[in-house]
């Protein structure tokens, strides 16, 4: 599992992948990740498929 921490709208997220998708054998190409967070991004932010958002990738 890759997880990285970032931010989105400066609200503390993590990306998550799988070890296949992160080696292109899954079931998403590498442009599609997941974010996991504490609040409903898509509802806090009115966002949907589609939108661009800014991440920024954080080192531990």
């Amino acid at each position: 599992m890759f997880v990285k921490p970032c931010e989105i709208f400066n609200h503390k997220c993590y990306i998550l992948r799988t070890e296949k998708n992160n080696t292109k054998n899954g079931d998403h190409p590498l442009n599609i990740i997941e974010i996991v967070s504490d609040i409903n991004i898509r509802q806090t932010y009115n966002l949907k498929d589609g939108d661009e958002v800014e991440i920024n990738i954080k080192d531990r």
